[in-house]
């Protein structure tokens, strides 16, 4: 059988979404957090709670 199922589709697509989140956390991870540390404690704080603010919208509900 020379077809393509469905199943291999959705395996496929689940894999990139996958692999999207993952470059996301390292990006987050090696660049946001990297940034972060170079604060003081109190502004890394302030920094953390303003981004926790910003980030409820409707794209993370």
């Amino acid at each position: 059988m020379n077809t393509i199922d469905l199943l291999d589709i959705v395996t496929l697509v689940a894999a990139i979404g996958c692999a999207l989140v993952a470059g996301i956390f390292f990006a987050f991870s090696t660049a946001v957090m990297k940034a972060l540390g170079t604060l003081p404690p109190a502004h890394g704080i302030a920094a953390m709670q303003s981004i926790n603010v910003v980030i409820i919208n409707p794209w993370f509900q």
